[in-house]
């Protein structure tokens, strides 16, 4: 839960549609209402997808530094459910492993890609088309 908050959070945050800077009232009054920000929100999420989508596909650098791509070893109905798989224990680090770790190594150790710091907006895609393709199987 905690981490579905962080990514809702962060979409808002690379889009623009949140600021970490306060705000008088008169500023914060006009235009950013609850129904403001939700469609913002929804804005901000919709492109994360279509971006995370698109870099799913990618086979050009710096995601790919040898013409391979995430789609090309993960089929998507391989990945349904990985995003509720996550964090879990991997045995040959001897630790818990977060998907957006698991996201990182794969590119940069599989596809010679450079690693994509957790955060950033190319993350934030990859892991919002990650979630969107676990929903597409109910919870069991």
């Amino acid at each position: 839960m905690r981490f579905r908050v962080v990514l809702i959070v962060s979409v808002l945050f690379l889009s623009g549609a949140l600021s970490l800077r306060g705000g008088t009232k008169d500023e914060l009054s006009a235009g950013h209402g609850p129904q403001t920000m939700r469609s913002e929100a929804e804005r901000a999420y919709g492109v994360s997808r279509l971006l995370g989508a698109r870099l799913f596909q990618s086979r050009i650098p710096p995601l790919s530094g040898n013409g391979l791509s995430c789609s090309g070893c993960h089929v998507h109905g391989r990945l349904v459910s990985v995003y509720r798989r996550y964090p879990r224990y991997d045995r040959g680090l001897g630790r818990f492993v977060a998907l957006e770790e698991q996201v990182s190594t794969c590119i940069s150790r599989r596809m010679a890609g450079r690693d994509v710091a957790a955060g950033s907006r190319s993350m934030v895609a990859l892991l919002v088309h990650l979630k969107e393709l676990s929903a597409l199987i109910p919870e069991r």
